[in-house]
């Protein structure tokens, strides 16, 4: 009798076992060049922070029970390398993969703005980066330690630690400010913002860029009062506010040219025009900011900007000069 097990004797029946494991909806991947960055991470500092070089999962002891919880947005080797550094320190992690989340595509014109703002409430419909409520629940549910989910923003208050995992690439983990020491992280930012807080008070900003960005602005002794979020003498590290957040004081004489060809989610093509008139408007057909003196704002276009109004209402040319003027991070310079 022929014994199958054996190519080329008798009915070879072997199948590779790359093929077999994609038989199974399973796969390979090597993650041994992302685990000296996990490892790093699984002892740097927790500290239920959100903004990358502030990271970390170091209170995980041996017998804690952790949740890594992502979308199909990530890389798994990414969520896979984290796990596995804390598995060395004697945890328990469960992997979640939501079947949620945009697969790769090119980018349209209203990402950027749909992907930010809402007409419902956000548990509704979670912003991109939010964590998602039901996994929260399920986190508390289950008993977890540690629940690591959720790319950016705030994380709320939990009976359980809570992080996340702001790394959707291996390349984005691969980057040495992964890694770097938490004192150059925070120098990084000190040397960013003195010049703003310690120094800025009453002095004028001038922000320019090759692409065409030209724009200033006063820092009014009204914005130093400490009541704004982000804008005090303890800085967000990470996502420093070169402007304050709203509200714009009346006086405010923010003016200039917004070219950038990238943002937070989505890519712009730069079309600097000339200033005029005193509002704020973005031109979506010809996909640019255009800041003009003074808080009032407009939004003008065609079919686009149609899409900005159904989604977001007029709070979204508003929203977009405050994520223009106050996002820095720091922290990836």
């Amino acid at each position: 009798m022929c014994d199958t097990a054996d190519d080329g004797v008798g009915i070879g029946n072997s199948i590779p076992h790359d093929l077999q494991l994609r038989n199974n909806g399973l796969r390979t991947a090597d993650i041994s060049a992302l685990m000296p960055f996990a490892r790093q991470l699984a002892n740097s500092r927790e500290n239920r922070d959100s903004h990358i070089g502030f990271v970390g999962y170091d209170k995980t002891k041996a017998g804690n029970k952790i949740l890594i919880a992502i979308d199909r947005e990530y890389d798994l080797d990414v969520p896979h390398a984290v796990a596995a550094a804390l598995r060395e320190k004697g945890a328990h992690v469960d992997l979640l993969v939501a079947d949620m989340g945009s697969p790769d595509r090119v980018f349209d014109y209203t990402d950027e703005v749909e992907v930010i703002m809402r007409r419902e409430p956000w548990e509704n419909n979670p912003r991109r980066w939010e964590g998602r409520p039901y996994i929260e629940d399920f986190a508390l549910r289950g008993g977890y330690d540690l629940l690591i989910h959720g790319k950016g923003g705030p994380i709320p208050k939990t009976e359980f630690r809570y992080e996340q995992i702001p790394w959707l690439r291996a390349e984005h983990f691969l980057q040495r400010s992964t890694t770097y020491p938490l004192d150059l992280h925070l120098l990084i930012n000190k040397k960013t913002w003195d010049p703003i807080w310690e120094y800025g008070r009453g002095g004028r900003a001038r922000l320019t860029d090759a692409e065409g960005t030209d724009i200033s602005w006063t820092y009014w002794d009204e914005y130093y009062d400490g009541t704004r979020y982000g804008f005090s003498a303890t800085p967000r590290n990470g996502h420093l506010f070169g402007h304050p957040v709203p509200p714009i004081i009346a006086k405010e004489d923010a003016a200039g040219m917004v070219a950038g060809t990238t943002s937070h989610f989505s890519n712009w093509a730069a079309r600097p025009t000339a200033m005029r008139g005193a509002l704020c408007s973005m031109k979506v057909e010809i996909p640019s900011i255009h800041v003009f003196r003074g808080p009032a704002c407009s939004i003008s276009g065609k079919s686009r900007s149609a899409r900005i109004r159904r989604s977001c209402g007029r709070a979204a040319s508003r929203n977009i000069l405050r994520a223009v003027l106050s996002g820095s991070g720091a922290a990836r310079a």
